[in-house]
Order: C-alpha cells, then sequence, then structure tokens
C-alpha cells in the first residue's frame, strides 16, 4: 500500500522542517493549556476524584524508526507524538499516540499504551484521549483531516504479517487474540470519535 496514494502528500518535507526548527511553540502551548480539561472529560465515572491529577502531557518530535529522549520506553515510528505520562514521576510515559503531519493533514500510525502501565491507565479512556489531542491539534493548525491507521493496515499486527508471526513461533489462535486487541485500539475508537473508513478501507477519515 503507497502511502501517498490514500492520504495525499502527507510527508510534506518542508512543512515538517518548519514544524521541527519551531516545535510550534504556541500551538503546543493552547493544547498543554488546554490538556486538564480533555483528560477530565475522559475519566471513567468509576475512577477516584482525584484521578486526573496523576496524568500529565509530554510531546516529542524527531527521527523515525527508533528512541527518542527522554521517553526510553517508546519506540517510534512516527515523526510527531504526544504522551501520556505521569505527574509525579518525570518522564514516565503511560501511553503515547505517534503520527505524521502535511500540509493539509494528520496521519495517526501509532497508538499505544506501555507495557506494564495498565493499571495506570485503568481511570481513564486513554486512547480516546489522545485522539482527543491530536484533532486539537489539527485543529490549531486549521488543518482539513486527520486519518487514523486501521488494524488490519498495522504492520505489528501479526495476523495481517506473516513474516512476524513466524519469526516469534505465534500461533493461529493468538494472532487472532492480538488482531482483536490491534482493533480494539484502533478501529473501534476511530469509529467512537467519528471517523469513518475510506473507500479503499486503507484509512479511518475525520473531515475538520
Amino acid at each position: 500500500m503507497g502511502l501517498k496514494s490514500c492520504v495525499g502528500d502527507l510527508l510534506d518535507r518542508r512543512f515538517f522542517k518548519k514544524a521541527k526548527r519551531t516545535h510550534d511553540v504556541e500551538h503546543l502551548k493552547k493544547l498543554f493549556d488546554q490538556f486538564a480539561d480533555l483528560c477530565a472529560a475522559r475519566i471513567k465515572p468509576s475512577a477516584p476524584k482525584d484521578a486526573k491529577a496523576q496524568y500529565s502531557l509530554g510531546f516529542s518530535a524527531g527521527r523515525t524508526g527508533g528512541y527518542r529522549a527522554p521517553y526510553k520506553e517508546v519506540y517510534w515510528e512516527s515523526q510527531v507524538g504526544f504522551v501520556l505520562e505521569s505527574s509525579v514521576e518525570e518522564h514516565t510515559p503511560f501511553a503515547f499516540i505517534g503520527f505524521r503531519m502535511g500540509h493539509d493533514a494528520i496521519d495517526v500510525i501509532q497508538i499505544q499504551g506501555i507495557r506494564g502501565k495498565k493499571e495506570a491507565l485503568r481511570s481513564l479512556h486513554w486512547e480516546l484521549l489522545l485522539l482527543d489531542l491530536v484533532i486539537e491539534y489539527a485543529r490549531l493548525h486549521r488543518l482539513k483531516r486527520v486519518y487514523v491507521l486501521p488494524a488490519r493496515w498495522n504492520s505489528y499486527n501479526p495476523l495481517y504479517n506473516d513474516e512476524l508471526s513466524v519469526r516469534k513461533g505465534y500461533s493461529a489462535e493468538l494472532c487472532r487474540e492480538l488482531d482483536k486487541r490491534f482493533r480494539l485500539i484502533y478501529d473501534k475508537n476511530a469509529l467512537k470519535r467519528g471517523f469513518k473508513l475510506n473507500r479503499d478501507g486503507t484509512r479511518f477519515v475525520l473531515e475538520l
């Protein structure tokens, strides 16, 4: 699947070079100011009253295909990302969302919880919060749309990646179970947030 064929010129190098150089301080500051309210809206009804106080927001931009300081637990497949982190332990990530930025759109390709942090995320609809953050960031940039990669096209989904499943020694049953998890995180939450699958099934799309 060619990325440009389904989302246009998302990998606009000039746009990203400018965004990376400035880190878009003004827009980021506005988003960070909104974080408490966005977070509060995604706290589960059963959560403790002070639940939102444990969460903070982080930002990362740089090269793809590796780890970037200060988040040693986050492997980035994307140029830009937001990190849901601890407000108590500095730079301790709970979950993150990674995306590519272009001149008119954002393409979300990573929505992941950090291994071992399930309990820390129990009070929060964290996947929806991360999508909220990206959507708001796109609006601040006055972009036209946001895309989300479906589970079917995620290269880490072993049900559709034979090389990965063989290398890891996954059973057919485990591949199906992992596919369900991918669909819960990506597909279900994209649909909940109002995204619609495009005609060729390669992206969920939200028009802004």
